[in-house]
């Protein structure tokens, strides 16, 4: 039933005209982001992407780029839009690599189509996307550098300048998730860091000091993962910061 609503969903945007389609989709969705939990990863993955053919269908069009730091939410997006995003957040955490290659996949493709138009999703999606560059499945890794060029080219920008422009918004996240209770999600969150810093050259000085007071506290953590991932990113820290 699950595998049958997944693939049933996505034809509803192509068959159903978009004001019919925008007073069901919250119910289709909240179905589909249920079998989100489901045994299989190949239904996890069939509801995921059937999440995003509906996310696409009834994105708002009129939406402007943003580049101010991001509110708490965005108004132009409907409500099961703005709370979808803890579910994709627990799905950078599953246990199979194929439902984590996935969400890569989709958050790239949901960025491709239109959510970088609104500023605090576009910010949402790549905290989930960028944090697959410490996933431990070496195709999920590839991914999220192969999406971040397509981004980047999709724009004419470098990858550096496509980050860069949500950097305020990206850092204050990302050192936050350094306290998650989970190995795995301290790990993501100091490669993250690192890619940051990598990519922001420069431009990353300005947080120094809450750059700083988070690492003289991570690099104490009891997974070892972790303190190697953040003293790379240190050391490319330390590369663009003036001496005195």
């Amino acid at each position: 039933m699950a595998a049958a609503v997944a693939t049933f969903a996505p034809q509803l945007g192509e068959d159903v005209e978009l004001e019919t389609l925008n007073k069901h989709c919250a119910q289709i969705a909240a179905q589909l982001v249920l079998n989100l939990r489901h045994q299989h990863a190949a239904i996890r993955s069939a509801c995921l992407v059937a999440i995003g053919d509906l996310a696409l269908a009834t994105l708002p069009p009129t939406a402007t780029i943003r580049e101010s730091a991001a509110p708490v939410r965005d108004a132009a997006l409907p409500q099961w839009l703005v709370e979808l995003t803890p579910n994709l957040v627990r799905l950078s955490h599953d246990r199979s690599a194929r439902v984590r290659k996935t969400l890569s996949n989709e958050m790239a493709r949901w960025l491709q189509g239109g959510f970088q138009q609104h500023q605090p999703s576009r910010v949402s999606l790549l905290l989930i996307l960028l944090g697959g560059v410490a996933d431990d499945n070496e195709d999920v890794r590839q991914n999220v550098s192969k999406a971040i060029q397509q981004l980047s080219d999709g724009e004419q920008r470098t990858p550096g300048e496509y980050l860069v422009r949500d950097l305020d918004a990206l850092i204050a996240p990302t050192l936050k998730q350094l306290n998650d209770w989970t190995a795995r999600g301290r790990v993501r969150a100091a490669g993250l860091l690192g890619t940051l810093i990598e990519h922001a050259e420069g431009e990353i000085v300005r947080h120094t000091q809450d750059i700083l007071n988070m690492w003289f506290k991570s690099v104490q953590d009891d997974e070892s993962s972790v303190r190697e991932s953040l003293l790379d990113g240190m050391r490319a820290f330390g590369s663009f910061v003036a001496p005195g």
